[in-house]
């Protein structure tokens, strides 16, 4: 939880990544940000509705909390400019930021603190219980979207400060460039028009001439417009608006105030959107500077770096507080090698509250409107959709026009709100048509591909063979119905010319149980129709074959093979003739797997006696799976080893300790037993459904291939119903 614990103390030694490497750039990194972040801070409080102290407030304690906290070695915290345009937005509806002559309301600014304190605690909740995934609800062409509208909104709203007059509130941006456009010509203070596209410009010839983009552009217009301000007495004699008195000092720790119970519910939704769209802003640019670096980010720990820095900012008056993109991108440019960088300048900024703040009283507020609109030109992503339209992403082109026109019109929260429903809308859609393809077989390989996109692949003769490519689940189980039974149609299933349908569960990760309940019917009604259909499910996951076996009843048919003649011999040597003479086995030496059919238990426990620890082992998961599942004995599968009860356990060849694993699996009855040779796969499956008394619903297979080379016709026959099998003998495993 305190990353710090592990890079300062190698930081304060002598290794390789040491103060003598790192101090001299994070101090400079730390002093260039602290100068962009002065002007930037109280732009942004302007966004918010704030006065611009409050920004620079935004700048102080989060910094260092998140400098002990965070796993971003680069990422610049502080006030940034869609959270402060989305907490202006929010709480206008709630109350008003300003009073009858103009100051600010007092109640305004409480919701805003209480807002940064509600949101550092939903964000520490979500860290510590791993729930950063929530974020991912809002993809990125909505996020595109949202951002362009954003920084259109933000950029339009300042014009105020530049024009010198207010436009009439509206969430509809184009009803606010409109009414900009209707009383411009009357209403407009010329001068502050003059001076805010001069900073513009200014800004602009900065960030595109390459040997000025290094130098703290705002901060040096900031530096001259108060002294042109004091120099002119533009305030008093010129109309301008300017800061005024900004307040000196820290502010005295203290709890924010709690809303009104009326304020309560809109406040927690408005700090929903907050606490993810700061959070998605922050872990995106943080991710971004860790791959240049060389590093990973910890996204849970983000989370509670940012919400605890949120929780300390709003006991010293600051709103809510996130990773910037042009502030990070100065803070990584400038040499930050470690988080101490923005602990340094949350430092410098409260020497700047403390001593320096009477500075800003000349500051033009045009120069401040003029900084954030040059900001927000680079929250405006046009390479998205051209991207989209080039990739023919068109449902995604679709989902990023809805939400930017969305958020345009009805207003920054509620343009929020429809991009996560659209993005979830997207998800759900696609999830209900999962992607599937019939398989062919490359001739010469072992390969199966796409018929209809790879021309050498044919199909199989007998066979269907579909791949799903996508989890299922409730959403998408009907139309894994109707996709099985379409391509079994469009084979002539009716012709009977196909007799195995493979299901290809590689690209399966998960089924839920509607999921479930459609694959039972899709068995058991191809079973009731075509009792000759053989079903097989080939490549399915650990996971999936649990959840599967629980439901139906499957068998693994695939992973036994029938003892060649010369390991028979040799398992005949090791016994002697008497031994021998009443023995039947199946054993794959290779994995060290048998399956021993006698009716001699004595012989049974001398056989183990003799093999223990030498050609007898540690069963494979998978042939365990199916021989618990065909006795119908719950043991796990795991770690499971060859045994007999009242003998010595068979224990694992490569270890020394004989009691790893001990599982004994136990007995079973077989039909016939006066076969004393060796039982093959397909023999040991037409035993074990005689003692149940009904065939399997489907096989198991490790690859598609090998489905497919399975010999056709080797289940059996279901049982006539009401006939009773008597079974008998011994089956040890």
């Amino acid at each position: 939880l305190v990353p710090s614990t592990k890079w300062m103390p190698a930081y304060l030694g002598s290794s390789k990544n040491g103060w003598r490497e790192n101090f001299y750039g994070d101090v400079f990194a730390a002093c260039t940000t602290a100068a962009f972040l002065v002007p930037q801070g109280m732009s942004y409080a302007l966004i918010a509705n704030l006065d611009p102290i409050y920004g620079l407030y935004c700048a102080t304690f989060p910094l260092i909390v998140y400098g002990l906290l965070g796993t971003s070695r680069q990422l610049a915290m502080g006030p940034v400019a869609i959270v402060s345009l989305i907490l202006g937005h929010g709480l206008h509806e709630l109350e008003e930021p300003k009073l009858a002559d103009g100051s600010q309301n007092p109640e305004y600014v409480k919701l805003a603190i209480a807002a940064s304190f509600f949101a550092g605690i939903l964000q520490l909740f979500m860290g510590l219980f791993k729930m950063g995934f929530v974020t991912r609800l809002l993809s990125h062409p909505v996020l595109s979207g949202f951002t362009s509208a954003a920084a259109l909104i933000i950029g339009f709203g300042q014009v105020k400060h530049v024009l010198g007059f207010s436009p009439k509130s509206s969430d509809n941006l184009f009803l606010l460039v409109a009414d900009i456009l209707t009383r411009i010509g009357k209403e407009a203070h010329w001068p502050s028009l003059v001076m805010g596209i001069g900073v513009i410009i200014i800004m602009f010839t900065f960030k595109n001439i390459p040997q000025l983009k290094k130098l703290p552009s705002a901060m040096i217009v900031v530096v001259v417009g108060i002294l042109v301000s004091w120099g002119m007495n533009l305030g008093e004699t010129h109309g301008f608006k300017i800061a005024g008195t900004v307040p000196g000092g820290i502010p005295a720790p203290s709890l924010p105030s709690f809303p009104q119970q009326e304020q309560v519910g809109p406040l927690l939704t408005l700090v929903l959107v907050l606490s993810l769209i700061g959070y998605m802003e922050s872990i995106a640019v943080g991710m971004v500077y860790a791959s240049k670096n060389g590093y990973e980010t910890v996204p849970d720990q983000e989370l509670v770096a940012i919400g605890l820095a949120n929780v300390v900012g709003s006991l010293f008056s600051a709103y809510p507080t996130a990773g910037g993109f042009g502030r990070t991108a100065v803070n990584a440019n400038a040499g930050s090698k470690t988080p101490l960088a923005g602990m340094i300048s949350g430092l410098l900024m409260l020497i700047v509250l403390t001593w320096l703040t009477p500075l800003f009283y000349h500051l033009p507020k045009p120069v401040l409107g003029a900084i954030v609109i040059v900001a927000v030109t680079g929250l405006l992503d046009t390479a998205e959709p051209k991207r989209l339209w080039k990739t023919e992403a068109y449902d995604d082109l679709m989902s990023l026009v809805v939400t930017f026109f969305a958020t345009c019109v009805v207003g920054v929260e509620t343009g929020v709100g429809i991009g996560v429903g659209l993005s979830l809308f997207v998800l759900i859609a696609r999830a209900a048509a999962p992607n599937y393809v019939v398989l062919g077989h490359v001739a010469g390989t072992t390969a199966y591909h796409d018929i209809k996109i790879m021309e050498v692949a044919k199909p199989v003769a007998q066979h269907v063979i579909v791949r799903f490519d996508a989890d299922l689940w409730f959403a998408n189980c009907l139309a894994f119905k109707e996709a099985v039974f379409r391509e079994l149609r469009s084979a002539d299933l009716h012709g009977g010319a196909i007799r195995r349908l493979v299901l290809d569960f590689s690209g399966v990760n998960y089924v839920d149980s509607s999921a479930m309940h459609a694959l039972h019917e899709v068995v058991h009604e191809l079973h009731r129709e075509h009792p000759n259909l053989e079903i097989a499910i080939a490549g399915a996951k650990r996971v999936c074959r649990k959840i599967l076996m629980k439901e139906l009843k499957i068998v693994n048919c695939a992973q036994m093979h029938q003892l060649s003649s010369a390991n028979l011999r040799n398992v005949q040597t090791r016994m002697g003739d008497e031994a021998s003479a009443d023995l039947g086995m199946a054993m794959d030496s290779g994995h060290g797997v048998g399956v021993i059919v006698s009716s001699d238990e004595a012989m049974l426990a001398q056989l183990f006696e003799r093999f223990k620890c030498q050609n007898s082992g540690k069963i494979r998961e998978d042939v365990a799976m199916y021989v618990i599942n065909e006795l119908k004995i719950g043991v796990e599968p795991s770690n499971i080893q060859l045994s007999y009860p009242g003998s010595t356990t068979v224990c694992d060849a490569s270890s020394d300790d004989p009691e790893v694993g001990k599982v004994t699996l136990g007995y079973a009855g077989f039909k016939d037993l006066a076969r004393a040779s060796v039982l093959s796969t397909d023999e040991l499956l037409h035993d074990s459904t005689s003692i149940h008394g009904e065939s399997p619903d489907a096989t198991f297979y490790s690859n598609v291939h090998e489905a497919v080379n399975a010999p056709l016709g080797c289940l059996p026959s279901r049982p006539e119903e009401g006939v009773e099998v008597e079974p008998a003998g011994v089956l040890t495993v």
